[in-house]
C-alpha cells in the first residue's frame, strides 16, 4: 500500500515538472519530440498550398467555419480555450498552455488527460476530412453475401429470438438497445454459429445493459478529475478501425475496480460510434511505461475488464498490442490466461522499444503514416521520460 501511495505522488511530481519543463508525450522540438511525430521538413510541405501544418487556406474556408462552429458550439471547461480553426494551435500546444476544446464525439469527457497531445489529424476539421474513414466500408447486404445458407437461416432465427424479447431491432447503437444485423451476426460468430448459446449470450447482455446505471457506464472519475485514466480513442487503422490508446504513465487513478471498470465501459461503448457501417472491430494499444503490478496487477480486475469485452462486446477487439511488457506483468498474464477465450488471447500480441517485434517496424504495418508516426513520438517521449526519472 505504502507503494501505491509513492506512486501516484511520484506521478503527481512528473505531471508538474511536465508542465515546467515542456517535456510531454509529444512536445514541440523535432523527430522524436515533434507533437505529430513527422519530420518538420516534411511537414512544411503541402500538396494543398496551405501554410506549414495545413492551417486552412482561402479554398477551406468552409472548413474552418465548421471549425470555429464546433467551438462555439462546445461547452468550454474551466481551464481550456476554444479551438481557433487554425491547425498550428494544435501542433504547437504544450502543457503550460490551457487545453484546447476539439470535436466531443471523438473525446467525450474534456478537458482531456494533461499527458496526451491532441492530434492534429484529429483536432482541425481540414485536417479530419483528410483522413476520416468513408461513413460505409461494407453494406451489410454484401456481408451476408458472404454467409452460407445455413449462417443465414441462424440470423433468421436468433431474429426470431429477439422479436420474441421484445428487443429493439434495426439500426442504431447498441450501447442504446438497437441490435442490428452486424449484431447478430458478431453473436452468432462468438457462439460458433449455435443459435441456443447465441440467444443466451445475447439475452446476458440485454439483462447486463438493464442492470448498468450512469456511475457503471460513465467514467464519473474523469469528469471530477482529468488525469484520472488515460483510455482514449486516436484515430483509425489502415481497415478503417478505431484505435484506441491507453497510457499507464498518464494515469493517476488506476487500481480502483468499480472506476476502472466504469472507464473501459465507456471507452467500449465510445469507440463503437466511431466505426464506420461495415467496420465491427477496434484495435487497442497500451503503453506499460511506469506499470505497478500493486496498482495494475488486480486479477480481479482483470478479470472484470476481460469478462466485460468477452461477454458483453463480443467479436469487437481485432487486436490487442502491449508494448513493453515488464516482467512482473507475466504474473497477471499467467492468471488472466487460464480465464481467457483462446480466441481473445490469440488477438494479443507483444511489441517492444528496444527489441523484436519493434514498433518502429510494425506500427506502419497496421496504421496509416500520420498515426504511425504520433504513437511512435508518443511511446519513445514517455519512455525517454521514464528514463530520465530513473537516472535522477
Amino acid at each position: 500500500m505504502t507503494e501505491v501511495v509513492a506512486n501516484n505522488k511520484q506521478q503527481e511530481k512528473d505531471f508538474s515538472e511536465t508542465e515546467n519543463s515542456g517535456d510531454l508525450a509529444c512536445d514541440k522540438s523535432p523527430s522524436v519530440d515533434s507533437p505529430s511525430g513527422a519530420n518538420p521538413e516534411k511537414e512544411e510541405k503541402n500538396t494543398d498550398g496551405n501554410n506549414a501544418g495545413g492551417a486552412a487556406g482561402d479554398g477551406d474556408s468552409a472548413d474552418k467555419k465548421e471549425g470555429d462552429a464546433v467551438a462555439a458550439d462546445a461547452e468550454i471547461p474551466e481551464g481550456c480555450v476554444p479551438y481557433s480553426g487554425d491547425v498550428e494551435q494544435l501542433k504547437n500546444r504544450v502543457h503550460t498552455d490551457p487545453q484546447i476544446i476539439v470535436p466531443t464525439n471523438l473525446w467525450p469527457a474534456q478537458p482531456l488527460n494533461q499527458g496526451i497531445c491532441i492530434p492534429y489529424f484529429l483536432g482541425d476539421p481540414t485536417e479530419l476530412a483528410k483522413i476520416q474513414p468513408p461513413k460505409v466500408v461494407m453494406t451489410i447486404e454484401e456481408r451476408k453475401k458472404d454467409l452460407s445458407e445455413e449462417e443465414l437461416a441462424a440470423m433468421e432465427d436468433l431474429r426470431a429470438h429477439c422479436k420474441e424479447k421484445g428487443y429493439k431491432l434495426g439500426p442504431g447503437l447498441h450501447k442504446d438497445g438497437f441490435i442490428d444485423d452486424w449484431t447478430l451476426i458478431r453473436y452468432l460468430i462468438a457462439r460458433q454459429w449455435k443459435v441456443k448459446k447465441s440467444a443466451a449470450m445475447l439475452d446476458a447482455t440485454m439483462k447486463w445493459r438493464a442492470d448498468q446505471t450512469y456511475e457503471t457506464l460513465v467514467c464519473t472519475k474523469c469528469r471530477m478529475e482529468k488525469n484520472a485514466h488515460c483510455m482514449s480513442f486516436m484515430g483509425w487503422d489502415k481497415q478503417h478501425r478505431p484505435v484506441m490508446y491507453m497510457s499507464h504513465r498518464w494515469a493517476l487513478h488506476r487500481g480502483v475496480l468499480k472506476d476502472d471498470v466504469a472507464h473501459v465501459t465507456e471507452s467500449y461503448d465510445h469507440m463503437t460510434t466511431m466505426m464506420s457501417e461495415g467496420v465491427t472491430q477496434w484495435v487497442a494499444l497500451v503503453d506499460f511505461v511506469t506499470y505497478s503490478h500493486w496498482k495494475d496487477g488486480s486479477p480481479s480486475t482483470g478479470k472484470a475488464v476481460g469478462a466485460i469485452l468477452q461477454d458483453h462486446f463480443p467479436e469487437r477487439l481485432a487486436l490487442q498490442v502491449l508494448v513493453d511488457p515488464p516482467t512482473s506483468f507475466w504474473l497477471l498474464w499467467k492468471v488472466l490466461g487460464a480465464f481467457m477465450d483462446p480466441k481473445t488471447k490469440s488477438k494479443v500480441e507483444f511489441w517492444y522499444t528496444d527489441d523484436e517485434p519493434h514498433i518502429e517496424n510494425e506500427f506502419p504495418k497496421l496504421f496509416p503514416e500520420h498515426l504511425s508516426e504520433w504513437l511512435l513520438t508518443t511511446y519513445l517521449n514517455n519512455k525517454k521520460k521514464d528514463k530520465k526519472k530513473k537516472d535522477k
